[in-house]
Formats: C-alpha cells, structure tokens, sequence
C-alpha cells in the first residue's frame, strides 16, 4: 500500500470514529494520557513554534497552544476531515488565538518556517514512510 492509499485508508476510518472519538474507552484511558505526559515533558517556551501531526480532535493541541501563553503557534494535522472539524470547535471553546487546524498528511507536508517540537501521539504507527515525513518538518534542533 503505498502513501496515500495509506492515508485515505486512515482519514475514512478516523471519519468514522471522529463524532465519539473522545468519548471512547480507550482515548480516555491510555491516549488522552499519552497526550498529556508528552506535553508535560516538552520545554515549551513563550514563541516557540509546534507541529501537532496526526492531532484528532485537537486536545493536545489546546494543551499546547495554552503552554505558550497565547505567544507562538501550533499547528495541529490530521488525515481526517471530521477530526479537524472537532479540533476546530475545541479550537473556538478554547479561544485559542494561536492554534491552527488543517486537514492533511505528514507525507505531504510544505513548510517554509521551521518547528521547535514536532510531535506525533497516538498517530505514529500510521505513518508509512516516517524517515520522509519528519525530514519534511524542518525541526530546529538547536533547542
């Protein structure tokens, strides 16, 4: 299966899912923790700049965006369209001035600034070429 079978494969399952993706068993018991400790155990600092890849429904993306005190941006991608759309609700709730929400795939990533953190939770087994998708996110690694 190459890219972008891949990726449609994904974005119709995750589109499925998105309208109780939260409320599921196992995004409360293990992935919404896995958000968590890996935002707790980033060195976010005021204007840093942060790629949430495969982001869902945008939580730990809020949980970002609110570690840099409304300096900075994030930007949360995700394969599905329906994920999106609850990020961007949770996005509208939240009132987070320095969030971004996109439909899309690492595997096909176009940035022209560079991201101090590239993070990638509970999304990472779906990615098929990952040495591509993270060579595509101009990671500054002098922080």
């Amino acid at each position: 299966m190459n890219e972008i079978d891949q990726d449609i494969k994904v974005s119709k399952e995750l589109d499925r899912q998105a309208n109780d993706y939260d409320k599921s068993f196992t995004v409360n018991t293990y992935q919404r923790k896995a958000q968590i400790m890996v935002v707790e155990q980033l060195k976010i600092a005021d204007g840093m700049t942060i790629l949430d890849l495969g982001c869902g429904t945008g939580s730990g993306t809020i949980d970002i965006a609110k570690n840099l005190h409304d300096t900075g941006k994030v930007v949360g991608i995700d394969v599905s369209e329906k994920m999106i759309d609850q990020a961007r609700g949770k996005k509208d709730i939240a009132k987070s001035s320095n969030v971004e929400f996109h439909i899309g795939s690492g595997h096909s990533l176009e940035y022209d600034d560079f991201f101090n953190y590239v993070i990638c939770t509970n999304a990472y087994h779906h990615i098929k070429s990952k040495k591509r998708v993270f060579a595509n996110g101009h990671i500054d690694l002098m922080n």
